[in-house]
């Protein structure tokens, strides 16, 4: 199920899609009760440029209210030439008109390699919001680490932490990889 954002903002203005954060809950509540016969997936879209920190904060606050039992997603924004939001996109400069379509893994690289083009928080809220997805597949111990709240209030974060993230992401994506290529 594509959630895409636990913003409701971001769902309505930019991916203008209607449903509400209460609509998603309930929806994941109902998909819950067949626990015994499926395993849900949830999608969010991350790294858009229209996201400020409290819909990202939103997002984290989201995942921790779907009931159990799912696995989370995460995709990079992708925009399709024609598209409204790949419109809008170029009309307020944010990609240039030679702008191509990128891979899952080439947009994820691009994302992580722009981690000085925006502010330190930020960046770490993206940082959390990606480890707490990733986290669902790891087991509650290490799901609970990241749905911690003292996680998101952090105000001040320093520009060290943020090459640690991206380091750790790196190392996640190798590891991944190699997992896939020796344990199809």
């Amino acid at each position: 199920m594509g959630i895409q954002s636990g913003s409701d903002r971001i769902n309505k203005d930019i991916y203008e899609r209607r449903q509400t954060q209460d609509d998603v809950v309930k929806a994941t509540k109902i998909l819950s009760k067949f626990k015994k016969h499926l395993m849900p997936r949830y999608q969010f879209i991350l790294f858009n440029e229209y996201e400020r920190e409290e819909d990202i904060v939103e997002s984290i606050n989201l995942i921790k209210r779907l009931h159990p039992p799912y696995i989370l997603q995460a995709f990079t924004l992708s925009l399709f030439k024609g598209s409204e939001l790949y419109n809008k996109y170029a009309e307020s400069g944010l990609i240039s008109e030679d702008y191509e379509l990128l891979t899952y893994t080439e947009a994820d690289r691009a994302f992580w390699r722009s981690i000085n083009k925006m502010s330190n928080r930020k960046h770490y809220l993206y940082s959390v919001l990606w480890f707490t997805i990733l986290s669902s597949r790891f087991g509650n111990k290490i799901s609970k680490f990241f749905k911690n709240d003292k996680l998101v209030k952090r105000k001040h974060v320093p520009k060290l932490y943020c090459y640690l993230s991206s380091f750790a992401v790196i190392l996640i994506y190798k590891a991944i990889g190699l997992k896939r290529r020796f344990f199809p």
